[in-house]
């Protein structure tokens, strides 16, 4: 229980032949017990997706509708924030959803069979008026995509055949929306302030250099992802690198902290990295949670990585 603990200890000496105790020394000192509320919101990289806490044919989630995992960088940084410090412990809240968005994920409902609120208002629920202290958030990139969020786009890129990934209304679309996305990011400050209250927010840049080698050049595409082309690679990337900047802009106007340098940090270990990537393979991903959702996600390294340098 969280709150101020005297303790005394006092040190006694017993003689031997009459047994009379004798305290030689106290010591007296107070404790504060600390329990802070760490919450995480946010898309698939927030939850984990690609790394279920138990791989196989029978693949184990902390939350298996979401795809919410304990080894997602976010939940690694809260359970480091516990272990740090041995007076106090973390009270964590994940409600983070694979392919969640600003609108259809945090504001409202993005699964109508199984959620009946979107995920500020689901916390909202859970503490019960209780101070939230921090807030590890990961939102955007799913902005990319009309339908299936930043996947859609992906596979917009991969498809060989026409129109041009240029030409595409997945591309079209993902340029319009990096554009004006300040306003989501917007519309999520206020609901978070207005359901929440709490100003310490931190959004964690997301890796969008996702095929470069080790050398941190670019690479070409390989297994389901061999038709890429370098122009689309890098427009993929053009696109992201905005996001960044819009990102960075929104959290200097809403003063949040920024985790900058996440790209950065995965960029020399692309999906084409083979045993040097970071990154879900789609092989993998098949083989560790039965479907191909967790590719071009980053591994259980990736995100150690990320949760160390956060």
């Amino acid at each position: 229980y969280r709150g101020t603990y005297h303790i005394k200890v006092e040190a006694i000496s017993k003689n031997a032949s009459t047994g009379e105790k004798k305290i030689f020394k106290t010591l007296e000192r107070n404790f504060e017990v600390k329990d802070y509320l760490i919450v995480v919101m946010g898309d698939s990289f927030a939850s984990g997706e690609g790394n279920p806490d138990v791989k196989g044919d029978n693949a184990t989630w902390l939350e298996p509708m979401a795809h919410r995992s304990f080894k997602g960088a976010l939940s690694l940084i809260a359970a480091k924030l516990e272990a740090d410090d041995p007076h106090s412990c973390v009270t964590f809240v994940n409600v983070a959803t694979s392919g969640a968005k600003t609108s259809h994920g945090l504001l409202f409902q993005q699964h109508p069979d199984w959620q009946i609120k979107g995920q500020i208002e689901e916390v909202k629920d859970y503490i019960r008026g209780r101070k939230i202290h921090m807030i590890l958030l990961s939102i955007g990139l799913n902005d990319f995509g009309d339908a299936s969020g930043m996947s859609a786009l992906i596979e917009a890129a991969v498809h060989p055949g026409p129109p041009e990934f240029l030409q595409s209304d997945e591309y079209y679309f993902a340029k319009d929306m990096v554009s004006n996305i300040e306003f989501r990011y917007l519309e999520v400050y206020e609901k978070i302030m207005g359901a929440l209250h709490c100003k310490d927010v931190v959004l964690f840049q997301m890796p969008v250099q996702f095929m470069c080698n080790a050398s941190g050049n670019l690479t070409d595409g390989c297994g389901a992802l061999i038709t890429m082309e370098d122009e689309d690679i890098l427009k993929l990337e053009e696109l992201g690198n905005l996001l960044i900047s819009k990102q960075r802009q929104v959290c200097q106007r809403y003063q949040w902290l920024y985790i900058d340098g996440v790209s950065d940090l995965l960029r020399n270990h692309g999906y084409c990295s083979a045993d040097q990537s970071w990154f879900v393979f789609i092989s993998e991903s098949l083989e560790n949670q039965g479907d191909i959702n967790g590719s071009v996600h980053p591994n259980e390294t990736g995100h150690k990585k990320i949760a160390e340098m956060a």
